[in-house]
This record gives C-alpha cells, sequence and structure tokens, in this order.
C-alpha cells in the first residue's frame, strides 16, 4: 500500500495531483502549525498576457503564528468573489471555461461556513480530485494523532504505523533538503519514494507556457484531458537506505 501524508494546499499545482493518483491513501497533515508564506493558503493562476499572479485564502490578520492549519479560521472578508472574478478575467476565453467556470465559482462560495483553513482545503481537493477521475482514501491526522509531535520525520513516522504502508510516498521537496532518513522508514519495514515530477507542457490560451500553477489552469485550458496530462509528468525514485544504518 502506497501512503502520502501532506498538508492539505489550496488549490494545488499538478505534481501534488499526480501524487494523489498515484498513492492509495492520503492523511492530511492538518495539525500542524500554518505558516502565512504556504501554499496552503496561496497559488498561483497566469493572466493571458502571461504574466502570473497568485490567488489566496484570507485569514484573519490577528490569527496567532502558532495556530494549526485545522485551527485557523478564514475571513469573511469577500475574498472568495475577488478570486472568482480574477479567474472569469483571465480564462474567460479559454477553451473549458465554459465547462468549469462556474463549477469552480460554485465549490469556492459554497463553503465560506467550512470550520477551518484545512477543511475548506480538503473540500477543495476531494472535489477537484472527483472532476479528474483520481481517487483515494482519505484520513486526517488530527484524528489519528490528535497530539503529534516531534520533527517533521517523527510526525510522519508515527501517523505511518496507523496503516499497513510498505510505501511512503513524498514530494521531491521534503526529500531533498533533508527532512527524512530513508533508513528510519526501512527499519519500520517502509520504503521511501520521491517525486520525481516532470511537468507536462500543454497548450495555454495567449501563447507561451508557464509551468507549476494551480491545476484550475489546465482544466480551464484542457478539460477532460487533464487527467492523462497530470499522469505524463509522472516519475518515482525509491531513496536507498545505507545498509548500515538500516542494521543498526
Amino acid at each position: 500500500m502506497r501512503l502520502a501524508i501532506t498538508q492539505p494546499n489550496f488549490l494545488p499545482w499538478l505534481g501534488y495531483f499526480e501524487l494523489l493518483d498515484y498513492v492509495d491513501v492520503w492523511v492530511s497533515l492538518d495539525n500542524v502549525q500554518l505558516s502565512r508564506g504556504s501554499f496552503v493558503l496561496r497559488n498561483r493562476v497566469r493572466r493571458p498576457d502571461g504574466a502570473v499572479e497568485w490567488l489566496s485564502l484570507s485569514i484573519p490578520k490577528k490569527c496567532p503564528l502558532q495556530t494549526s492549519i485545522q485551527e485557523a479560521p478564514i475571513s469573511t472578508n469577500g475574498w472568495q468573489d475577488r478570486i472568482i472574478r480574477k479567474l472569469q478575467s483571465y480564462y474567460r476565453n479559454a477553451p473549458f471555461y465554459e465547462q468549469f467556470g462556474d463549477r469552480v465559482a460554485e465549490l469556492l462560495s459554497s463553503h465560506a461556513d467550512a470550520p477551518g483553513v484545512a477543511a475548506l482545503n480538503e473540500i477543495i481537493i476531494h472535489e477537484l480530485s472527483s472532476w479528474l477521475g483520481i481517487e483515494y482514501q482519505f484520513h486526517r491526522a488530527s484524528d489519528l494523532e490528535p497530539g503529534l509531535q516531534g520533527d517533521p520525520q517523527e510526525k510522519v513516522l508515527s501517523l505511518i504505523r496507523h496503516f499497513d504502508a510498505d510505501v511512503y510516498c513524498n514530494f521531491a521537496g521534503g526529500v531533498d533538503e533533508g527532512l527524512y532518513d530513508s533508513a528510519a522508514f526501512a527499519r519500520q519495514g517502509v520504503s521511501l519514494q520521491r517525486q520525481a515530477y516532470a511537468h507536462p507542457s500543454y497548450s495555454q490560451h495567449g501563447g507561451g507556457f508557464e509551468p507549476y500553477l494551480s491545476v484550475l489552469d489546465l482544466l480551464f485550458e484542457t478539460g477532460d484531458e487533464a487527467l492523462g496530462i497530470i499522469r505524463s509528468g509522472r516519475g518515482w525514485e525509491e531513496v536507498p537506505a545505507r545498509d548500515a544504518e538500516v542494521s543498526s
């Protein structure tokens, strides 16, 4: 069984959905501290002139820095309407905006009463996954380990113990930053895999191409071809464990 444990990001990029499509189980890491500059609160889209702009989920300015993603409240300042207007302005001439524009607007506007940032992002991710045809088993870290503690690796290993997983799948960034020691996973009988995603290109209206955008860009530009395009960039690498560490 392949398992992924990730923070629930806002309107994620293609590689995020490739990860969800690849694994059997996704655990939303919702009981970790919120970072205001992270992808949990924002993501990027493309204007017709090729410029990139951020779309941001708004939280109250007085939200304490130590607040968890699960507990962080959502602002009631009309940020959803601002995003919807931007998407209409930027993508109204995209080939599949008519198919998905209203659905995205409804998705953003109909969950203003979500209890926090994590819950809202999970709803959005589940809905976008269903549009794409991606299925996975879902759990929340806060349900499995309410008092989750330790460094990133300790938190992940603690959550893995709840599942009969033999493969743990992680984005390249966490592995490359040295957050995880593959030997520690091997001692639990789990292999560590690193995503090696080769971002695919696709036609974007207005000409040119900008990668690493929210999956909304892909949906508006390619419609029902989106999942095939996401899968075309698939690549995973097993992170080897050193024999000496495994046997220690």
